[in-house]
């Protein structure tokens, strides 16, 4: 799989014909499908690999005596437990209900006032500067020779009571992701939160994006204050017999996780913060030279 295929689905992979992707790729060439993930601007935070946040390999430091315990004892968060909630969850729908999407899309923009319009197919979120988001409802009908596709979108309010703008897309061949939209200047993230592993911090300013189905693992944090959205942090691993597990938000400025490798009795957990200090993250863990062994490394 590529690293920049977002045609996942669960645990499963769908693979899509050939015809049905390069008529995708016209439209979006054309501009009718309006605002995509791998649209130029836009911060993917599921694509892998991406641009590096700096050229060197963050060091790894001791954590402090007991948090080990602490963070191994703590439940692991998956795909079963969305650090951000899909469409149907929000509005309080059945799965597959498009009108009670809808209905409850049209009381997130009347709260969201003139700064999200629905005209049709085409819901457009518009900054206090720079270029408004134009996202496009889409569909491509299943030929003889290629299978159809689809792009529906959701406006789901505002992320932390005022935060960023958060629209859902729905895709016909994966898993929903999700577009933050800085209010103030446009800037525009996506996260994977149908497939990957997404979780918004405590105060809303960062968020992070992990990946479970690339071999590396690929976690990448980003801030999402004033001046954001912009990637911050960038971490994988080397090995392909070992995991990451997330568990969860420390609190508003670290991460809890814990690295796995092996398999059977010589299984290794390794337990791990990354953390915000001063600007900057760092890294700190139980075992430092097993975690360099995984090959788990940030930037």
């Amino acid at each position: 799989m590529q690293p920049f295929d977002h045609y996942r689905s669960g645990h499963s992979l769908a693979i899509l014909a050939l015809g049905a992707l390069v008529a995708g790729n016209v439209l979006a060439k054309d501009g009718s499908q309006g605002l995509r993930f791998d649209s130029p601007g836009v911060l993917d935070l599921s694509a892998w690999p991406g641009a590096e946040p700096s050229d060197r390999s963050i060091d790894v430091g001791q954590l402090p005596s007991g948090e080990a315990e602490k963070i191994l004892a703590k439940p692991e968060l998956g795909e079963d437990k969305p650090g951000l909630p899909f469409s149907a969850d929000r509005y309080g729908c059945a799965a597959e209900s498009r009108s009670c999407a809808s209905a409850g899309e049209r009381r997130h923009i009347e709260t969201a006032g003139k700064s999200v319009q629905r005209s049709g197919n085409r819901l457009v979120v518009t900054p206090e500067q720079g270029a408004a988001a134009v996202f496009v409802d889409w569909r491509l009908p299943a030929t003889k020779t290629a299978d159809g596709d689809a792009e529906t979108h959701y406006y789901l309010g505002r992320l932390h009571d005022g935060g960023y703008h958060r629209v859902e897309v729905q895709f016909d061949q994966d898993s929903p992701g999700s577009f933050l939209i800085n209010p103030a200047n446009g800037k525009v993230a996506f996260v994977h939160n149908g497939g990957d592993i997404v979780a918004l911090s405590p105060d809303g300013q960062c968020i992070i994006d992990l990946s479970q189905f690339e071999v590396t693992h690929p976690l990448r944090v980003a801030a999402l204050d004033a001046a954001g959205p912009r990637q911050e942090l960038q971490c994988a691993l080397a090995k392909e017999k070992a995991a990451i597990q997330f568990k969860g938000w420390h609190d508003a400025a670290s991460i809890d996780l814990v690295v796995k490798s092996g398999a059977g009795k010589d299984a290794a957990a390794i337990p791990l913060r990354l953390v915000q200090a001063a600007g900057a993250w760092v890294i700190a863990a139980r075992d430092p030279k097993a975690l360099a062994a995984t090959g788990f490394a940030c930037r």
